[in-house]
């Protein structure tokens, strides 16, 4: 519960939510203006669901009163996963409109990249390193279509929280070792084959995991697979160094722009909950 003064005039105001973990439910002087699944006391009774998005309301007072009920009995962390964003009306719903377009331009700049590198490997299909980066960008694409502002969820409202939750693992799980694969393509000499395959095994098994399991269980497990997946980005540093030394063709672009790449996702782990 919180109490939140208005200013004293009457305005329309807004705000807007990303995950809570895993249903909630807004209310705002007492009127329900949000919910996102079905809270309850059990298991059996709540319902978790993925839909972020706003909501609009009018203040006539000095004050207002917001108070949010939270419950979780399907992933490893419940409460609030992000902070609401509270504000007036026209500010909140552009914010909200810049996340989606941000989201579905990334995601549609991944969704080109993927289709371009698939194609040139069916040009040139001696050259498998195109084919592991187009699929990794779809892959990723997909990912970002899932996440943040949840686009695809907002245009398919009926995707249940178990489905979503499955391809955002998946999409993490089969992204990270499509690069590995695209790294040893590209760098043969200084990629250790055991590396790549030992990568890929453990990956399989917690994919199989995903599938096969609901995400109370195979959530307790991704802080562990993380560690894995920083200890590959490690690894392809270390490549990428290997390589630059080396003077190997396009090593030194590849280093470069590795850096980014690696704080992105370094970044994207620590805000993006899974």
């Amino acid at each position: 519960r919180l109490r939140v003064l208005t200013g004293g005039r009457d305005r329309m105001m807004a705000l807007k939510t990303y995950d809570l973990g895993t249903a909630f439910r807004i209310f705002v002087d007492g009127r329900e203006v949000y919910a996102n699944g079905l809270v309850g006391t059990s298991a059996d009774s709540s319902m978790p669901w993925f839909r972020p998005g706003m909501a609009v309301f009018r203040t006539a007072g000095g004050a207002v009163e917001v108070v949010v009920q939270v419950s979780n009995y399907h992933h490893r962390d419940g409460g609030f996963w992000y902070s609401i964003e509270l504000g007036d009306e026209p500010g909140v719903r552009d914010d909200h409109v810049r996340g989606i377009a941000s989201d579905t331009f990334l995601g549609g700049v991944l969704l080109i990249m993927g289709i371009y590198f698939i194609v040139l490997y069916m040009l040139h299909a001696r050259d498998r390193s195109a084919l592991y980066f187009g699929a990794m960008c779809l892959v990723m694409a997909i990912r970002t279509f899932m996440v943040g502002e949840r686009v695809l969820v907002m245009f398919q409202p009926w995707m249940p929280y178990e489905l979503v939750s499955k391809i955002d693992y998946s999409c993490v799980i089969m992204g990270t070792v499509l690069f590995g694969f695209f790294l040893k393509e590209f760098f043969p000499g200084e990629f250790w084959r055991g590396v790549k395959y030992g990568y890929a095994g453990l990956s399989g098994l917690y994919l199989l995991t995903v599938f096969a399991t609901g995400a109370g269980f195979y959530s307790v497990y991704m802080p562990y697979y993380q560690l894995f997946l920083l200890a590959l980005l490690v690894y392809c540093t270390a490549v990428l160094v290997l390589a630059s030394v080396r003077r190997r063709a396009n090593a030194l672009i590849m280093l470069a722009g590795w850096f980014f790449i690696f704080a992105a996702t370094v970044n994207d782990l620590s805000l993006i909950h899974i």
